[in-house]
C-alpha cells in the first residue's frame, strides 16, 4: 500500500497510505480480540473474567499472526474453513432439530444505512486484507488460492 502511495503522491504519499495500512490492520486485530471477548462471555455465561479473556485472545491473535511463512498461512487457513464449516453444520442441525414449527423466511429485507455499509465494508476489508498478505510475500493476488489447493511445499 506504501509503495502505491509512493508512486501517486511521492514520500508523502508512502507515509499516508503506509499509515492507513498500519491503521486497519491493528482495528482488524482489535476487531477479532473483542469478538473472541465476546465469544469467551457467552460461552461462560458470566463476565468477571473479561479482561482475563481479552489478554488470552491477544496472545492467541498474536502466536496466529507471528508465522510469516505461507506454509503457516495455509495451515491457518486450513484450520479456519474447518472451524468455520463445523460451525455452519452444527448452526443448521441445531435450527433444524430445535424449530418450533413454521419459521417465516423472508428473501428480502429492509436494513438501515449503517447495517448494509456494514456488511459491505467487512467483505472488502476481508479481500483488502487477503491482497495485503499476498503483497507482503511478494505473490500475485491470485496465488493465494492457489497455494491453499496445492498445499505446503
Amino acid at each position: 500500500m506504501g509503495d502505491a502511495g509512493e508512486l501517486l503522491m511521492g514520500r508523502f504519499g508512502r507515509e499516508l497510505l503506509g499509515l492507513g495500512q498500519l491503521l486497519l490492520l491493528i482495528f482488524l486485530m482489535a476487531s477479532n480480540v473483542l469478538m473472541f471477548n465476546i465469544l469467551m462471555n457467552v460461552i461462560t455465561e458470566h463476565g468477571t473474567c473479561t479482561l482475563v479473556f481479552g489478554v488470552v485472545g491477544l496472545v492467541i491473535c498474536f502466536l496466529g499472526a507471528l508465522p510469516r511463512t505461507m506454509d503457516k498461512v495455509y495451515w491457518m487457513s486450513v484450520a479456519s474453513f474447518t472451524s468455520i464449516l463445523v460451525a455452519v453444520i452444527v448452526t443448521m442441525v441445531t435450527v433444524g432439530v430445535e424449530s418450533k414449527g413454521d419459521v417465516p423466511n423472508e428473501a428480502t429485507t429492509t436494513v438501515s444505512f449503517r447495517e448494509g455499509f456494514l456488511s459491505v465494508t467487512n467483505i472488502v476489508f476481508a479481500f483488502r486484507t487477503l491482497n495485503s498478505t499476498n503483497v507482503e510475500n511478494n505473490e500475485q493476488p491470485l496465488s493465494h488460492w492457489w497455494t491453499i489447493l496445492r498445499g505446503p511445499s
